[in-house]
């Protein structure tokens, strides 16, 4: 009788790295590892925006799920009628909520259907109020200018912006600088 107790209970033990395995989760090691993905955003049939990474992690912090970007990102929105209307690279970001709040850092350029390009180190993306922000250093380059603030606040697809603590402002000729 002893032996068959034995054998149930040896049965039920994890081994070493399963255990290890299960530590790590519980620590908020990631819980999905996705390569080369692509997310589209659609309302009502219509795509609103692309999302494509070489590398994405999702894992749970408290009661909140994250995705990190972490090798890169790129997001090209579209007007209503299918068009591009703003192009955004970052090499790090992490969306909260349901990918409605997203923080992007390093080398960040936003490029929207007017030419016009922000540099910032560090956006800060709402989409449920259609609002981006920085807190640092931003570059705007349109095709006449060079804009330099300490700040900015636009729209996410970048057609409307304002900078704020404006240090200097570059006209440049047709060659550019």
């Amino acid at each position: 009788m002893l032996l068959p107790c034995a054998l149930i209970w040896g049965a039920c033990t994890r081994t070493p790295r399963e255990q290890a395995l299960l530590d790590r989760l519980k620590e908020g090691a990631p819980q999905k590892e996705a390569f080369n993905v692509r997310f589209l955003f659609s309302e009502e049939g219509k795509l609103q925006a692309e999302l494509v990474a070489p590398h994405a992690i999702e894992q749970r912090e408290g009661e909140e799920d994250l995705r990190i970007f972490d090798r890169g990102i790129r997001i090209q929105f579209y007007t209503p009628e299918g068009e591009s209307k703003s192009d955004l690279k970052a090499v790090h970001a992490i969306f909260k909520k349901q990918f409605n709040y997203a923080e992007m850092w390093e080398d960040v350029v936003v490029i929207n259907n007017k030419s016009d390009t922000l540099e910032t180190d560090t956006l800060f993306w709402n989409k449920e109020a259609n609002v981006m922000h920085t807190r640092g250093q931003v570059i705007i380059k349109t095709p006449n200018e060079r804009i330099y603030g300490d700040s900015l606040v636009g729209t996410t697809d970048f057609s409307e912006y304002k900078i704020f603590k404006i240090r200097g402002i570059v006209k440049v000729n047709q060659e550019g600088i």
